[in-house]
């Protein structure tokens, strides 16, 4: 009989109040006790001890709250000292119990330190601390910051609650797909279940509300969004009032007529306010999961949310959408219609009756033990960071099995930072998955090779510093790779790892992004300086050099008055941007970059776009990208910042839905213009500078048009022609399609790489001396 597998589980969420991750922990470890425990042996560590017994809940709901409001109105500082007292004393507390087990769960923030034979588990059920930081206590941030993606390096699998989070945690924390595990959450039909009516009613007098009212259950956390339901209801003129289950946090200020706050109640309490609402209107911008959604479809009440993040995984098509989660007009329409048309709301009933059945505590609980076994069953080294650490392989492997080993050194590796992240991280994707190359990563921003000083780096990666090349030459040493991989963004660290790699004989490539240079006389003067005495001797040390265009080479002022051989390696575009939907709505120019980024010519956009409003006034110009907090964002009518947008189908759909992308880049540094291809995929016409790689791109006339850089007047000019040939422009694009989809492939390109790569290191010539760019 196989011994049974031992695992402790930080239940001390199980012993705060019952919301979001405690009530999960419980859920999942009461059905995991049920359905498998005689192959489990569970701890349960409540912050000071391990137990066999799991923790209750807290028996007075009201101190809890009362407590967590007190935290939250420390000041950040102090509000982190006792944090992290509390968080030291806890882990040490931990450490104590821990090694006697095979498995370490968590579900809170980021995991304790175990011991080295306990494999860690982490269930990250959002982003939101990385993503929506601002809504957050500045402690918490703080706090998070510190340790979590140290501690992240020590997990061995991860589980996520929807395939939306899965996908974040890729694209934000580069956790690759093999290492995460989607255990959709579940409910108990033994509590959540559509009640009587007498049952209901007797509730609802003990609260003193009445028969009619809409339901939102969740913090008052911004981006749950809802203060927009009040409005809602005056724009309906209902006298229905909204009844708020949860803690109200950011909310406990603020007072509505028609709202009426109920804290936190008990889980009977709440089925019975779900089987009496009208509706659960929960118009969140995002979401690991929502469960709110879930259990008020158990309990027979329809629900009105939003398409954004997990949303639709879990409603499928069991709800009612808003079109946007700012669309008041658009909810209160909803809400008359099922406060006025009993008939319409018993369909939505049934149909979330028969969605929720698809989801149960079961599954969650079958998925998760087989998540723990193959944890338990991983003998490979491999880590589960896509971008970040090494491919180990054990000694006794066979030389000719052994994988390419490659140094990738950028200044950047953040894939928020632009296109040029962006390119790495989906090139280098796939030499690690289906070329099953061993990267490991060298950056200036802190998410560089273990052996890396990563501080120091953090700390001077805008600068120049002596000890680089040294620094440098001492990791190449320790993970002696076949072959250095340098990403040409900024210059420092691709020059001082070349020169290192000469140094130690190991042969390079470069992929060449753009130009050192930029608007104004200090950049220009810089980037002339930094090409003729740093850069021309950094590219001779190079086996091979890869641009993103066949353009671009020969447009560079820097590139062409040098004898090379370019191999051209393009960004990718991914399917999904041809599934981009056109939505109908206001005409809009689409920007996608940093706003701030003097370069990107975002002011001359502007300029040109109020011109533009004289004849076109109801064109707004709409922003995707990461602004620097405490940058100027204007206040004007018509301009909307949506930030960074994680989700590609969502951006496929700002693409689609676009009368015109527009790059407004005022440098000749351009040397493609990835957001130009991303935009005839999803079939919107495109505005670009006449320089660097663009006109590879935009064919003047039929797919979009070309103007001076720099000039307001000729990109009005053309913006305003691309307006009014949108019939024409789209059908062109349409019909070119298919030319795009081969055209535009990561495969392609990670395909062009790794041929690149594998042939510098077996030491074949490559022709550095040639005059044309090919």
């Amino acid at each position: 009989m196989n011994p049974k597998m031992k695992i402790v589980v930080n239940a001390f969420p199980m012993a705060n109040v019952n919301t979001g991750i405690g009530r999960y922990l419980r859920c999942l470890y009461q059905t995991l006790e049920k359905d498998y425990g005689d192959r489990l042996e569970i701890g349960y560590f409540d912050g000071k001890r391990v137990s066999p017994i799991m923790p209750s809940g807290p028996e007075n709901l009201t101190r809890w709250s009362n407590l967590i409001s007190f935290f939250w109105r420390l000041p950040a500082y102090p509000g982190l000292l006792v944090r992290l007292l509390f968080h030291f004393d806890q882990e040490r507390r931990f450490r104590r119990f821990a090694g006697n087990f095979d498995i370490y769960h968590e579900a809170a923030f980021f995991p304790f330190v175990a011991p080295n034979h306990v494999k860690t588990v982490f269930t990250l059920t959002d982003l939101s601390l990385i993503r929506f930081p601002e809504h957050h206590p500045r402690e918490r941030v703080l706090y998070s910051r510190l340790f979590f993606h140290r501690r992240c390096k020590r997990v061995r699998q991860f589980l996520t609650i929807s395939s939306f989070i899965k996908e974040e945690m890729k694209v934000h924390l580069n956790i690759s797909h093999q290492n995460t595990t989607v255990t959709y959450l579940g409910y108990n039909p033994a509590v959540l279940y559509p009640r009587p009516t007498m049952e209901i009613k007797d509730c609802l007098i003990r609260y003193g509300l009445p028969e009619r009212y809409f339901l939102f259950v969740g913090s008052g956390d911004p981006r749950k969004n809802m203060t927009i339901i009040p409005d809602a209801l005056d724009r309906a003129d209902l006298t229905t009032p909204l009844v708020v289950v949860g803690w109200s946090g950011w909310l406990q200020k603020t007072s509505w007529e028609k709202v009426r706050f109920l804290g936190y109640v008990g889980d009977g309490d709440l089925a019975l306010l779900y089987s009496g609402a009208l509706a659960l209107i929960f118009p969140s911008y995002y979401e690991g999961f929502g469960l709110p959604i879930l259990e008020a479809m158990a309990c027979g009440c329809p629900v009105v949310t939003t398409r954004e993040a997990s949303m639709p995984e879990v409603a499928g098509d069991a709800a009612l959408y808003m079109k946007d989660p700012s669309d008041a007009e658009g909810l209160a329409a909803i809400m008359e219609d099922l406060a006025g048309n009993p008939l319409h709301r018993r369909q939505w009933v049934e149909k979330g009756l028969v969605q929720s059945r698809r989801f149960s505590w079961q599954k969650t609980a079958e998925t998760t033990f087989s998540a723990f076994e193959q944890t338990l069953r991983k003998t490979e080294k491999r880590s589960i960071f896509t971008n970040r650490s090494f491919f180990m392989v054990t000694n006794d492997a066979p030389q000719s099995t052994r994988p390419l080993k490659v140094m990738v050194g950028s200044q950047f590796l953040d894939i928020k930072m632009g296109g040029a992240e962006k390119y790495i991280y989906e090139v280098c994707s796939r030499l690690e998955g289906q070329y099953h190359m061993a990267l490991s990563y060298l950056s200036g921003d802190g998410l560089g090779a273990p052996e890396l000083s990563t501080a120091s780096f953090r700390c001077m990666s805008a600068g120049l510093h002596p000890a680089w090349r040294k620094e440098i030459r001492n990791i190449l040493r320790k993970t002696m790779p076949h072959v250095v991989y340098v990403h040409h963004t900024v210059p420092w660290i691709s020059d001082f790892l070349l020169r290192a790699a000469a140094d130690l004989n190991i042969p390079a490539v470069i992929m060449y992004h753009s130009d050192v240079t930029g608007p104004g006389w200090f950049k220009k003067t810089a980037g002339i300086f930094y090409h003729r005495f740093f850069a021309k001797r950094s590219f001779t040390l190079c086996d091979a050099f890869l641009a993103s265009s066949q353009a671009f080479p020969a447009q560079s002022a820097y590139l062409r008055t040098l004898n090379l051989k370019v191999i051209a390696a393009p960004p990718g575009v991914e399917p999904v941007m041809a599934e981009g939907r056109r939505v109908k709505r206001k005409p809009y120019l689409l920007f996608i970059g940093k706003p701030d980024l003097k370069s990107k010519g975002f002011d001359i956009l502007m300029r040109a776009w109020r011109k533009l409003r004289n004849q076109w006034p109801e064109l707004e110009l709409v922003v995707i990208g990461h602004t620097r907090r405490g940058s100027g964002k204007s206040e004007e009518t018509g301009i909307r910042y949506m930030g960074y947008v994680a989700s590609r189908k969502e951006l496929a759909d700002w693409y689609a839905s676009a009368a015109v992308m527009v790059l407004s880049s005022t440098v000749p540094g351009e040397s493609f213009g990835m957001v130009l291809a991303e935009a005839l995929m999803a079939g919107c016409p495109v505005v670009g500078p006449r320089m660097g790689g663009v006109p590879e791109l935009v064919e003047d006339g039929l797919n979009g048009y070309l103007f001076p850089p720099g000039d307001v007047y000729g990109l009005m000019t053309v913006l305003d022609r691309a307006l009014r040939h949108q019939t024409e422009l789209r059908q062109y694009i349409s019909g070119q399609r298919k030319v795009y989809q081969a055209r535009f492939s990561w495969d392609r390109t990670a395909e062009t790489v790794a041929k690149t790569l594998r042939s510098a290191a077996e030491g074949k010539s490559f022709e550095k001396n040639v005059p044309e760019c090919k």
